[in-house]
């Protein structure tokens, strides 16, 4: 309701938005329960609005959303992979979102070490957090199953690969 009222609209006025997702069974599956989280606690009726990867990133990068349902993976070990997308004019500032002392922390904690550079990076995510162009909502689960046959899969803090490269089987 605080965020109805710095926006100046209401829960009517908001009534028949529309939530931009992929098309996927899971993609799909979280917008519901975001659609009735919404309903139930601020009484606006969201449309989800599902598109294929290709059609919803595109629209993404043209500013075609009132909001949108994505998601990031940490593609390296560090804080940067996800605080660098928010800069002025990022390909993956889809928000559109510009604060000039976030760039500026952003640019201290990428030409920086040490304690200065993780001094940048906190106040610059206390200015994300304040600001809320993004809102973080949930993270993604792996489960994975092992047979003790196969051995020498590498497990990446990331995950990011599948760990196979190595892998071999015993008798």
């Amino acid at each position: 309701e605080e965020g109805l009222e710095e926006i100046g609209k209401t829960a009517e006025d908001m009534n028949g938005i529309k939530f931009l997702t992929f098309d996927g069974d899971n993609a799909v599956q979280r917008a519901q329960i975001w659609q009735q989280y919404w309903n139930e606690t601020l009484g606006v009726d969201v449309e989800i609005e599902q598109a294929t990867f290709k059609i919803k990133i595109d629209r993404e990068n043209k500013g075609d959303f009132a909001f949108s349902y994505s998601g990031w993976i940490g593609d390296y070990n560090d804080p940067m992979t996800f605080m660098d997308m928010w800069v002025t004019g990022g390909s993956q500032n889809t928000a559109k979102w510009s604060n000039e002392k976030y760039d500026e922390l952003i640019k201290t904690a990428q030409t920086t070490s040490g304690p200065e550079r993780m001094e940048a990076m906190l106040e610059a995510e206390r200015i994300l957090m304040e600001e809320m162009p993004v809102s973080p909502t949930d993270h993604s689960v792996k489960i994975v199953m092992e047979n003790p046959k196969v051995k020498g899969i590498v497990r990446l803090p990331l995950q990011m690969t599948d760990g196979l490269y190595k892998a071999y089987i015993v008798e």
